[in-house]
């Protein structure tokens, strides 16, 4: 009988993990689901890899044309890892058309993000409230004007390369530490960028990795950048991850997007 009902819970226990196992694969291609649609005309050209630390991501990325030749992109790191940071990833998700295309501003977009994350934690205990932060960039591109806005609101630097010059410019200046709004100030930067610049923005699941062997790649990634520029965008993000995995296990959720503004 003992072993009768040991072959029973295990049978039980094994039903259990096949559904979870079901649920978190259809959950998955949700989110999968939700990633926008690569770009590529006259004026820009643009695709994004997400590959998540588990079956489920925090980080997702979002873009649109909003106007004429205006495109808005948005990039966020949720804080932490598990379930929670998926449903919040979703939460986010649901906003970001609407949200873009109406703000058309990324200091109001930032404002907006944090609010929104403030009220999902509102009804939930003190000592987890601090896991109610994000990471975020948000950017406008005018492909008329040739000009470029952006908040880097914790994130890693994004790059920006110009061939006219052969420069790279480090999209940080500015850069706020996610926090209370109210405390920081955000800080938004406006530039003209030169025809065929290529650029790639990413969370730090790209560029940091946890201890033991803890170690900040931002300096690696850059040189990666510009080592591999003249790739086309698919095999720029598949170089640019590649490298990550060789380095060590893939232990924090990663975004990137890569793309060039003609």
């Amino acid at each position: 009988m003992q072993l009768f009902s040991a072959k029973m819970k295990g049978q039980e226990l094994e039903k259990i993990h096949q559904k979870s196992a079901r649920s978190l694969r259809i959950a998955k291609g949700i989110q999968l689901s939700g990633l926008p649609l690569s770009i590529n005309n006259e004026d820009i050209e643009v695709k994004g890899l997400s590959q998540p630390s588990s079956e489920l991501s925090g980080d997702l990325f979002y873009w649109t044309e909003v106007d004429d030749g205006i495109y808005g992109f948005i990039m966020i790191d949720v804080f932490g890892k598990g379930i929670h940071t998926a449903l919040i990833n979703m939460s986010i998700r649901t906003l970001m058309p609407d949200l873009i295309k109406r703000a058309k501003d990324p200091i109001f977009i930032i404002e907006e993000l944090d609010k929104h994350i403030r009220d999902l934690f509102q009804g939930v205990k003190q000592e987890n409230k601090n896991h109610a932060r994000i990471t975020a960039f948000i950017a406008y591109v005018n492909t008329k004007d040739r000009l470029i806005e952006y908040v880097n609101y914790g994130l890693p630097s994004a790059f920006l390369y110009s061939p006219c010059t052969n420069q790279i410019l480090n999209l940080n200046e500015g850069a706020t530490p996610s926090g209370p709004i109210p405390e920081l100030p955000l800080k938004k930067i406006v530039f003209h960028y030169e025809p065929g610049s290529r650029f790639v923005i990413y969370t730090d699941g790209l560029s940091k990795t946890l201890i033991p062997s803890a170690i900040d790649r931002t300096d690696n990634i850059e040189r990666e950048f510009i080592e591999n520029v003249h790739l086309n965008t698919h095999d720029l993000l598949q170089e640019l991850l590649v490298s990550r995995m060789r380095h060590s296990v893939i232990n924090d959720d990663i975004c990137i997007i890569a793309g060039t503004l003609f």
